[in-house]
């Protein structure tokens, strides 16, 4: 990539300075989707983190952690508004967050009470207009541990984004408790800076072959509504589980291939798509775009939906389609062209990728797992509980979104897949996200066991629209 990130967000010459203490720097187009896919509705589409902290006695020093953690990351005092009809970030000088506490340091079973105290916050929509649309709460456990539970909006973080919240969380923390400078080296860059950064990219940038083919791919695909066409809310559906040694069968086949389980994930999901849609789709495959080094420390949505096609062809096999959906995975994830210009390049008259996205996550520890104190601080530890914003669905967890229809598999630690789909209530019924759950699981097993057989055989194996 040609483009050079900016030094700082407040440096920036398209960012607009006023008297007013906040800065305003264009969002990114992720940031730009869920911004208009919200505009009347709280989004809950939620990052929930817990982060357990043994040694320090004073609730008082974890909220002044968290101050100081929005100090540094702009993108955690960043709400959001539109200016002739262009959607903004602004950030303030201060976070404007909704702090909670609670004590159950009385409490027989902490840790089930802590998870149903937390649940409502990690549930409850966020206005992403009006303030930082993330909460925080302090939970004494006992007089020298405590527990903040933090809720963030995926507009403001993705799942990288909470391992270097956690991360300056301990480091601010474990100087306040010791009455030393809390102060952290300065950030390089700001999230600002790499949404102005993707929004100065054009085509000229990237390969025009990328865009050649993705236009005469042979797409026949009717277009799902998108934000474009109004908000919605994306209604989970669970599919079945894909057995562990099924998994194990798939690298056996593929050893030493890249982007193996991505390359067959998005084989079952146009083979569960194919009587719905035909043989060949657009499709927005997640990746976590940190391949930058200046990206690694930054706090912020910074993922990407990278566009590829997705061909079942007459005659090929299981393993020649998961080849080249390979092929293809590789190079949109070597390019990083972000979505938003992909669209813009495509043009209107394109089916739009935010039609079928597909994700591709490993499962979260439950927390359990304590990282090692350092040796010379026995007394004070940090144990980060990333949890699976997925496993807290209750009885049918939705969230406003821009996506028509998503795929999506996590890897457990047992080695087994639990795939599942996301999907536009408006535009799907649940009989219908039923069948296209059963047939994606289906899919998925027929993909890891039999890449030898025939793309035709596979097809007939799966469920067929009523």
């Amino acid at each position: 990539m040609t483009a050079n990130l900016s030094t700082h967000t407040n440096s920036d010459p398209g960012v607009s300075m006023t008297d007013d203490p906040e800065i305003r720097c264009p969002a990114s187009y992720l940031q730009e989707s869920w911004y208009r896919a919200h505009r009347s509705i709280q989004s809950s589409h939620n990052l929930p983190l817990i982060i357990e902290v043994t040694g320090c006695a004073d609730p008082d020093v974890l909220v002044r952690t968290l101050h100081l953690l929005a100090d540094r990351h702009e993108i955690l005092r960043t709400s959001f508004a539109a200016r002739d009809d262009q959607v903004c970030q602004v950030v303030r000088n201060a976070a404007d967050v909704t702090f909670w506490s609670a004590d159950l340091s009385r409490s027989g079973s902490p840790w089930d009470e802590l998870l149903h105290l937390a649940a409502p916050h990690w549930q409850a929509g966020f206005s992403l207009s009006a303030g930082s649309p993330w909460r925080a709460g302090v939970v004494k456990l006992a007089e020298r541990r405590h527990v903040v539970v933090l809720t963030l909006h995926h507009v403001l973080a993705d799942a990288w984004s909470t391992a270097i919240v956690a991360r300056d969380f301990e480091r601010i923390c474990r100087s306040l408790t010791a009455a030393c400078d809390a102060t952290l080296p300065p950030m390089e860059i700001q999230f600002g800076d790499y949404a102005s950064w993707e929004r100065a990219l054009s085509a000229d940038d990237f390969d025009e072959r990328y865009f050649e083919a993705l236009r005469s791919c042979g797409v026949k695909q009717q277009r799902l509504p998108n934000w474009a066409d109004d908000g919605f809310e994306m209604v989970p559906q669970p599919a079945p589980a894909v057995r562990p040694d099924a998994v194990s069968q798939l690298y056996r086949a593929f050893s030493g291939s890249d982007w193996i389980l991505a390359s067959s994930v998005l084989t079952a999901v146009s083979a569960t798509l194919y009587p719905y849609l035909g043989g060949a789709i657009l499709i927005g495959f997640v990746s976590a775009n940190r391949a930058r080094p200046e990206l690694l420390p930054l706090v912020g949505p910074v993922f990407n939906y990278v566009t590829l096609p997705c061909e079942l062809r007459a005659g090929a096999t299981v393993g020649e389609a998961v080849g080249l959906a390979r092929r293809e995975v590789a190079r949109a994830s070597h390019l990083q062209v972000p979505l938003g210009l992909v669209e813009r390049s495509l043009g209107a008259d394109q089916a739009t990728i935010f039609d079928v996205t597909v994700n591709v996550m490993k499962a979260h520890q439950d927390g359990r797992q304590a990282m090692p104190p350092p040796a010379d601080d026995p007394t004070f530890r940090v144990r980060p509980f990333p949890l699976s914003a997925w496993s807290l669905t209750g009885d049918g967890r939705r969230f406003a979104a821009t996506s028509g229809l998503n795929f999506n598999v996590n890897m457990n630690p047992d080695g087994s897949l639990s795939p599942g789909i996301r999907y536009n209530s408006q535009l799907v019924g649940t009989d219908l996200a039923v069948r296209l759950g059963v047939s994606f699981s289906r899919a998925l097993e027929l993909v890891a066991t039999s890449p030898q057989c025939g793309v035709s055989e596979l097809l007939d194996h799966l469920i067929e629209p009523k």
